[in-house]
Parts: C-alpha cells; structure tokens; sequence
C-alpha cells in the first residue's frame, strides 16, 4: 500500500510539472514508466517527464547510476551516458546483474541520471564540470531526491562529484530506507585508467601501447578492451563488498 502511494505521489508530481492530470489515484513503477515513456502527456518537455541528456527513468525501480553531468555526447544523444561512458555502463551491468539476482540486466532498466542537470563541455562552458558549490545546492539536491526516491534496491554514484551529491543524500536521509548505495569510479576510460592500476590478482594492467611494445601483435583496440575489462571486474568486486544502507542508523 505505501508503495502504490509513493509512486502515486511521484508520478503526480512529475506529471504535474507539465499540466497533466492523473487518471488514477494509484500508479504502479510499470505504469509510471509506460505513461512517460509512450508520451502519453503532451505538454511541454520536462526532463522528469522524458529522457534527456541528464536523465532517463528505468523500467524497473531495482536500481540507479548517478554519473557526473552530460557532457557533449549527450547532448548529441538526449540521452545520459552516452559515448565511451555508456559503453562502460552496458558491460558493467552485464557483469553485475547476476551478482544481483537481476538477470538481463541491461540500461533500459535502470535510472541513470547526473550529479548536475546541465551540459557541460569545453567549447560550451568552458569546463567539463560542475563546481562543489552548484553539486551542493538545495535546489540541486532536491532534483536529485525527486529523480532517486522510487529506487528500492542499489544506487551508484560514479565518481567526486557524484560522491559530494551522495553524502548530502545519505546525511539527510533523502533516498528510499529500502536502498542500498555504493561508490565507483567514473565510468570514463580517464576514470578508470587513473583509479584501478590492478586487476583483482592484484596484478598491474599494463597499457595497450606497453604491451605492443614489448612484442604482442592483438590490435590495440583488442587489448584496450581487455583493460576495461579486468577494470569492470575489479569496479563489480568492490560494488558488491561495500554497498551499504542509504539510511545511518544509530546503535
């Protein structure tokens, strides 16, 4: 019944954003997600409403990736983790489903949204990020609370300024007392060659170039998908050892 009430109450409010009124009094995720993604409201555009290149909203409530911001990709794409980045998410979630008791696990399943709504790239803003401050703001992190609060099982936050997004999150208990987070890297090749030297043997991953250089013939590519790999692996132990409930109890 609290269920049935709080996607009610999320749905209405996402639908109200753009002057459409409900049908019903109880709204299931299903039908949540069904409404928003055959566009069944005609309003104006709201990016609670459809996918954007900040934000798009799972078929199932199970779990959540928080990334950085869009970047350019993404505001090519209209849609979040675009590029490289999303390439890294698809094999992450096909390594992590199982581990989950999630089978298929795939992107259009999940919420993926950004620690900061607006694109940010070079050649638009000047920078590639938001600051702490914009992360930090109350306006900011009442977005994100509204974008994460039907998610009852796993959230993601990639990388420092998703982690800054998450500490306010958890401080003030504004996710779901059902989920669990965890914390990554970012999913970018920057991310995650700079933050996993080893692979889970504790064995260094030695770069594409090195390992043409010291005589093997793969093409570059071949090996440059072998490091990703072993990195992904290494991102999925630590997920599942050190997620942790959203919610800070007292003893």
């Amino acid at each position: 019944m609290k269920h049935s009430i709080r996607w009610s109450l999320y749905f209405s409010l996402a639908l109200s954003m753009t002057g459409c009124a409900p049908s019903s009094d109880h709204f299931s995720h299903s039908d949540f997600v069904h409404t928003l993604n055959l566009g069944q409201c005609h309003h104006a555009y709201s990016p609670m409403i459809k996918a954007s290149p900040h934000l798009s909203v799972g078929s199932s409530a199970d779990i959540a990736f928080v990334l950085s911001c869009p970047g350019r990709q993404e505001e090519l794409t209209g849609q979040p983790a675009a590029g490289t980045t999303g390439k890294n998410l698809e094999l992450l979630l096909e390594r992590i489903g199982p581990q989950l008791s999630i089978p298929n696990l795939v992107r259009s399943k999940i919420t993926i949204t950004n620690a900061w709504a607006g694109i940010e790239y070079k050649n638009k803003t000047n920078r590639s990020e938001a600051s702490d401050q914009q992360i930090k703001h109350q306006e900011n992190i009442d977005r994100l609370r509204k974008e994460l609060q039907h998610i009852t099982q796993l959230i993601v936050f990639c990388g420092s300024k998703a982690q800054i997004a998450a500490q306010i999150l958890i401080k003030d208990s504004l996710l779901s007392k059902s989920v669990e987070v965890a914390f990554s890297p970012h999913l970018g090749i920057r991310g995650l060659t700079h933050s996993i030297k080893l692979d889970q043997n504790g064995q260094p991953i030695v770069s594409a170039k090195v390992q043409r250089k010291n005589g093997r013939r793969d093409n570059l590519k071949v090996i440059q998908t072998e490091n990703t790999l072993l990195r992904i692996d290494v991102i999925v132990r630590d997920l599942l050892h050190t997620r942790k409930p959203s919610r800070i109890t007292n003893a």
